[in-house]
C-alpha cells in the first residue's frame, strides 16, 4: 500500500479527457471479464458504466495536469478486487466533500444495501463522468455539486443553505492509489435541519422507485477528542479517503504542498 498524502487543493489541479479509451493485454482482460461474469452470476445488479481512469500527471511550478482515459465499472471493481495497484489497474480521480454544520458537525455518510459497498462510511462524492465534461477538461466542482444533491438533495448555489463552498484537499496513495479531490461545504443549516432534509428526501427518492445511495448520515463534533473517539471506536468499515481528511481538518495530519 502506497503512503496517503493530504495536498493543499485550488483551482491550479486540472484534469483532462485524452477522448481515448484505455488499453489493456489480453490476460489482464480475459481476468477482468471472469470477475465481471462471476459478480453478476452471484446476483449483483451493477451497471458496466463509463469510467476514467489516470493515465499520467504533469507537475508544473503553479499547477498539476492530470491525464485521464476511458475505461468501464468493471475495471474498477476488478482493481478493487486485486487489492493492489500496478499500472494495468484503473487508477480513478473521484471527489468528495467534507461537510459542517453550522453548529459545528462533520458529515459522513454510510452507504446503502444496494451499492457496492453497503453499510461502509465515507463523505459524500462519487466518480466522474461524462457530464462533467467541459470541452477537453472534466470539470471537478461540477461533479461535487451534482453529487451532493444526489445524495442529500442540497443545492449548493442555494445561498440560503452554502455558507461556503471551496477547493480544500487532494489526496493520494492508500491500497489502490486512487485520487481524491476534496472539497470544503460550510452550511447555515444545524445538525437537526440537515438530518430533516435528508430524511425527506430519501423519503421522495423511495416514492419514485429509486434507491438512495446513503441509508443514514453520521454527524460528529469538527473537534479533536470527537474525531478520535469516532476513529478509535466506529467499527465500521470506513473509505480510505475518510481518516486521513478528518484528521486534516482537525490538524492532526501533515498537510503538503502540491508543487
Amino acid at each position: 500500500m502506497k503512503e496517503i498524502n493530504i495536498y493543499k487543493f485550488d483551482n491550479n489541479v486540472k484534469v483532462h479527457y485524452t477522448k481515448n479509451k484505455v488499453s489493456l493485454h489480453q490476460e489482464y482482460r480475459d481476468n477482468m471479464e471472469i470477475y465481471w461474469k462471476s459478480l453478476l452470476k452471484s446476483g449483483k445488479k451493477f451497471f458496466r458504466g463509463d469510467v476514467f481512469t489516470i493515465t499520467n500527471i504533469n507537475y508544473h511550478e503553479q499547477s498539476i495536469d492530470i491525464y485521464v482515459e476511458l475505461t468501464d465499472y468493471a475495471h474498477f471493481l476488478y482493481t478493487l478486487d486485486r487489492g493492489m495497484f500496478d499500472e494495468k489497474d484503473c487508477r480513478v480521480i473521484y471527489t468528495s466533500v467534507l461537510i459542517e454544520t453550522c453548529d459545528g458537525k462533520f458529515v459522513i455518510g454510510e452507504m446503502n444495501r444496494d451499492t457496492f459497498a453497503p453499510k461502509k462510511l465515507q463523505f459524500v462524492g462519487g466518480g466522474i463522468d461524462k457530464d462533467d465534461i467541459d470541452g477537453d477538461l472534466l470539470d471537478l466542482e461540477h461533479n461535487i455539486r451534482k453529487e451532493i444533491f444526489e445524495e442529500l438533495g442540497l443545492d449548493t448555489y442555494d445561498k440560503n443553505i452554502t455558507k461556503d463552498f471551496r477547493p480544500y484537499f487532494l489526496k493520494d496513495g492508500g491500497k489502490s492509489n486512487f485520487l481524491s479531490a476534496v472539497f470544503k461545504l460550510d452550511l447555515f443549516l444545524n445538525e437537526v435541519e440537515l438530518v430533516d432534509r435528508f430524511h425527506k428526501f430519501s423519503e421522495e427518492l423511495i416514492s419514485q422507485g429509486i434507491s438512495p445511495e446513503l441509508n443514514s448520515l453520521i454527524l460528529i463534533k469538527a473537534e479533536q477528542k470527537s474525531v478520535e473517539n469516532f476513529i478509535n471506536n466506529d467499527l465500521r468499515e470506513k473509505d480510505e479517503n475518510l481518516i486521513p481528511i478528518l484528521k486534516a481538518a482537525i490538524g492532526l495530519y501533515n498537510i503538503k504542498n502540491l508543487y
